[in-house]
């Protein structure tokens, strides 16, 4: 059910269920990410998911995680109190409370088959890959293409669909 409220509509969100809306952006990127084999050590090896920052969120994405699987690998929510290393993790949630240290966090994952997501508005243009931005009503991802395409990992044409993209800072589509 999730996942068709997904694709038909951008998620409207108002103030108080915003980081309700991003878990469950996050909880289907699972669904439209592909990482390389390099990033699991087995066939069955749970995609893993890290946030730093956001209780509500991360309370939100836990019940959504809980017992789900896609492609045959369980989808876990593993603890991370600090960012030194966030290398083990899939999917690395921050929130716009780090935006101060985005930037330095960003880049010691470059490269790294970790899918960065970020609520600030910078987040994609200081290298994150993903940033769940507030347009209007609406939850949007704003991908950084390039960021994306150094690590490895593939997002959909459905989900991209979705997405206003960048390339070298510049918007190069807009849903």
């Amino acid at each position: 059910m999730c996942l068709v409220l997904f694709l038909i509509n951008p998620v409207h969100a108002d103030s108080s269920s915003i980081p309700e809306v991003r878990a469950l952006y996050l909880y289907n990127f699972s669904m439209f990410i592909h990482w390389p084999d390099k990033a699991f050590p087995t066939r069955n090896s749970p995609i893993r998911y890290c946030v730093l920052g956001g209780r509500v969120l991360r309370r939100t994405l836990a019940r959504l995680l809980e017992n789900e699987t896609v492609k045959g690998r369980p989808l876990v929510l593993e603890p991370l109190e600090t960012p030194i290393d966030a290398s083990h993790c899939h999917l690395l949630y921050m929130d716009d409370t780090l935006a101060d240290n985005e930037g330095q966090l960003i880049t010691a994952l470059e490269n790294q088959p970790v899918l960065t997501v970020g609520a600030s508005r910078n987040f994609p243009h200081n290298g994150g890959m993903i940033g769940l931005v507030r347009k209007g009503r609406r939850i949007r991802p704003l991908v950084n293409m390039k960021a994306v395409e150094r690590s490895g990992i593939r997002i959909s044409s459905k989900l991209l669909q979705l997405s206003t993209l960048l390339k070298d800072d510049e918007v190069v589509k807009s849903p």
